[in-house]
């Protein structure tokens, strides 16, 4: 494996100094005695996770684990104190040098004394994910601090989210704290107003976001609007651009004969680049034998209707997790069925429309307990070099317990 470059313009180093010792100011005292209510709850998980891919000749391996320690308080009937802290571990090949798993037109694209540049690096890190207050006063909820804030119908995507990017392969993996004060409104009897404002170094660049949401018929409806400056990279001219981008759109969930059905849209306008689209609409069903399957479409006009047209940005911006999409137009397929009481077996599959490429994810949930469960994904990629989904992105599985205390 080939040293990282001294010149990297995305290297990825996943790092924090931060130190639990916070904790201990909210544990209870071994030789003190505490009423019951003064005390905080602390629980949370422990997740070891092995993932391993084919690349070449190679079965790489990259290894983790992860504390997640959970802090809760009700400091009174108005007041609620909750936290998270994670830590995490890596070990095995934990650098990965991107343009091993693009295809030759792309890398061919770049200078070779630039081509070691583009990293994606995991070193062990410790992090506050979430920290809040919660106040409850007479006609509106206050949430202050740092808090996960996921707007949105969607299963794979959300159009409406400015705040994050989910994994298609894992999107119900959980989401990473913003910085934000949140209220939340009634409305009437069926209604209520989501206000939401994420600082930043000055209110030009904060994130801003309201959503009106009301009950109709069988539906909740939502409709809403939001800014926030966004960090799209230019790979090929060493430039990390930060530019405004403002949204409006809507979404809607429910029911119709039986069936779950939602839709999500979202207008993107652009400060410096072009304006864009998001759309999806998608199902889901329980059979009476308990089998489940959910069906998504989902359009992104910032992506591509010919693979011919995928180009170094939108490679690196999609793994970045700059952008959600390189193909315009997917199709995302989830089904899952309860073998056992204990075992429940699945798999997902995304296609990339506009390529005819496919990502196959089988999968299986065994729970040895109510406190344990172990987890298997496999991932394989069907689809020619240079499609969204290539086998040059690795084919292999991944294996995911979890304790819960």
């Amino acid at each position: 494996m080939r040293k990282a470059g001294s010149g990297s313009i995305k290297h990825y180093r996943i790092k924090n100094s931060l130190t639990i010792l916070f904790m201990l100011i909210f544990t209870t005292n071994p030789g003190v005695t505490f009423a019951q209510e003064e005390r905080v709850e602390i629980f949370g998980y422990y997740e070891p996770q092995v993932t391993g891919f084919k690349i070449g000749n190679d079965f790489l391996q990259l290894t983790s684990n992860k504390l997640r320690i959970d802090l809760e308080k009700s400091i009174s009937d108005r007041i609620e104190f909750k936290a998270n802290y994670d830590f995490i571990t890596y070990s095995g090949q934990t650098t990965f040098y991107l343009t091993d798993y693009l295809a030759d037109e792309i890398v061919s694209t770049l200078s070779p004394e630039t081509r070691e540049n583009y990293i994606l690096d995991f070193s062990n890190r410790e992090f506050l994910d979430n920290a809040f207050l919660r106040i409850s006063f007479k006609g509106f909820d206050l949430t202050i601090g740092k808090q996960q804030i996921s707007p949105g119908a969607g299963y794979a995507w959300n159009p409406t989210d400015i705040f994050n990017i989910k994994s298609v392969l894992d999107p119900t993996y959980e989401q990473a704290g913003q910085n934000a004060v949140r209220a939340d409104i009634p409305v009437g009897e069926s209604s209520n107003l989501l206000l939401i404002y994420s600082p930043d170094k000055n209110a030009r660049e904060s994130g801003k976001f309201i959503r009106y949401k009301a009950t109709i018929g069988h539906f909740d409806v939502s409709i809403l609007g939001g800014e926030k400056y966004w960090n799209l990279s230019d790979f090929h001219n060493s430039v990390f651009r930060k530019e405004r981008r403002r949204l409006s759109g809507m979404d809607l969930s429910g029911e119709m004969l039986g069936i779950g059905v939602w839709a999500e849209w979202a207008y993107n306008y652009m400060e410096l680049s072009d304006d864009f689209f998001e759309g999806l609409v998608g199902f889901d069903f329980t059979f009476e034998s308990g089998l489940y399957i959910l069906n998504e479409l989902y359009r992104n006009e910032q992506g591509k209707n010919d693979q011919n047209d995928y180009n170094l940005n939108d490679w690196l911006r999609n793994i970045y997790a700059e952008t959600r999409a390189l193909a315009r137009d997917q199709w995302y397929s989830y089904m899952s069925y309860p073998a056992t009481d204990l075992l429940n077996i699945g798999f997902s599959a995304i296609t990339a429309l506009n390529d005819g490429s496919l990502a196959f994810v089988p999968m299986a949930v065994y729970n040895f307990d109510d406190n344990l469960d172990l987890t298997i994904f496999g991932n394989i990629y069907l689809g020619s070099d240079g499609k969204t989904y290539s086998p040059l992105l690795g084919n292999g599985l991944l294996l995911r317990a979890r304790y819960y205390f």
